[in-house]
């Protein structure tokens, strides 16, 4: 008789945001760029429900000095409250307090150091040692995403990357690409991970913009990492060593549409589709 595969549940996820966002300037000046609004929502909100729609509980936001109004957008407002109750605001209070209450938040200041593995080991000593999903926070999508790298993750029990086929010689020059073998239909297994590959070959055309499963051993890779040219602290140098060492799987998450606030223009282009309802969030798998 077979035995049931043992699910895992995933609890925490962590969100980097302490970036300045100088794509954005002179918007991004005083506003944080994660707070800048879709709709009637900031963009890190549309984060945080696709983490908690997929069963996160536990959210850690990875902030900086001139990032408060995340923590107070996840906070309790009292005089807030107090004013909605007073004016009967019934539908409103409803909301800001189901912002407050959807996840259990933590916000951790972002330690020195340029490059986005900076944040993950500044979120370090609130993880267990369990795995966690990491997803920046300008590029959105909806719970599926999430939820395909935890399915994949129970079946496979190795770190999970979310990818997206992206042949733009732009992209080619903005995001890690893999290189490995098929798995089985749209997983791979990771042999290396190119840092903005450019015109070199050698990898699968699948670019990493956003959405890991990683596991405790990721902080094996990055406690001795190097800065690379540019000077940074890179996430996608710890993985491609990892690789290198235990299995990795990718995902090809190529029918779930993700959204870039990056620079204006994507931002610009985000903000339209959501608020015209064209982003349909699918419950279930």
């Amino acid at each position: 008789m077979l035995k049931k595969r043992r699910t895992t549940k995933i609890r925490t996820a962590i969100i980097p945001a302490a970036g300045f966002g100088t794509r954005m300037l002179p918007a991004t000046k005083a506003i944080p760029k994660e707070m800048l609004p879709i709709g009637n929502k900031p963009a890190i909100q549309y984060i945080v429900e696709e983490l908690v729609n997929a069963g996160i509980d536990n959210v850690i936001i990875v902030t900086g000095y001139h990032k408060r109004s995340i923590e107070d957008h996840f906070d309790y407002s009292y005089e807030l409250r107090d004013w909605l109750k007073r004016t009967r605001k019934k539908k409103e209070l409803n909301e800001i307090d189901r912002i407050a209450t959807m996840a259990n938040f933590t916000f951790v200041r972002q330690k020195e150091g340029y490059g986005n593995a900076i944040p993950l080991i500044s979120a370090q000593h609130l993880l267990e040692n369990e795995p966690f999903v990491l997803l920046w926070g300008d590029i959105l999508s909806d719970q599926r995403r999430t939820r395909k790298a935890i399915e994949t993750y129970n079946k496979y029990k190795t770190p999970v990357l979310c990818a997206t086929p992206k042949s733009d010689k732009e992209d080619l020059k903005k995001y890690g690409y893999i290189a490995g073998d098929l798995k089985e239909k749209n997983i791979y297994k990771v042999k290396d991970l190119l840092e903005k590959p450019g015109n070199s070959k050698g990898h699968l055309g699948l670019a990493v913009m956003n959405g890991y499963l990683l596991t405790p051993d990721i902080f094996n890779y990055t406690s001795d990492l190097k800065p690379n040219r540019n000077g940074e602290i890179c996430i996608i140098d710890a993985i491609s060593i990892m690789a290198k060492k235990q299995d990795v799987y990718a995902i090809n998450i190529q029918e779930i549409e993700q959204y870039d606030i990056g620079t204006i223009e994507s931002y610009y282009e985000t903000f339209f589709k959501l608020s015209k309802n064209e982003f349909k969030v699918k419950k279930g798998k």
